[in-house]
């Protein structure tokens, strides 16, 4: 997980977009930010779910993505593109 929110990290530093606010999660309690944030991703059994505008224990919007579709959803999002 650690490593897969490096990759996400390094894939997003160039990406579009002001005061984008990304939550990566390592469970749905969201410890570390237990506030909403516009995009955040859970991770579950090696994949990641995606929530929008939200908590780690919201409902997601997508299920179940590898760290590569993550990256381009979350990629999407930051330019304005609905996931």
């Amino acid at each position: 997980m650690q490593s897969d929110a490096a990759v996400l990290m390094a894939e997003l530093a160039h990406a579009p977009g002001s005061g984008i606010v990304l939550h990566i999660s390592g469970c749905a309690k969201g410890c570390s930010h237990p506030r909403p944030a516009a995009l955040t991703l859970v991770g579950r059994n090696g994949r990641y779910d995606l929530i929008r505008n939200g908590v780690a224990s919201d409902p997601p919007a997508l299920r179940r993505l590898t760290v590569s579709q993550a990256t381009g959803h979350v990629r999407q999002m930051l330019n304005g593109d609905p996931a």
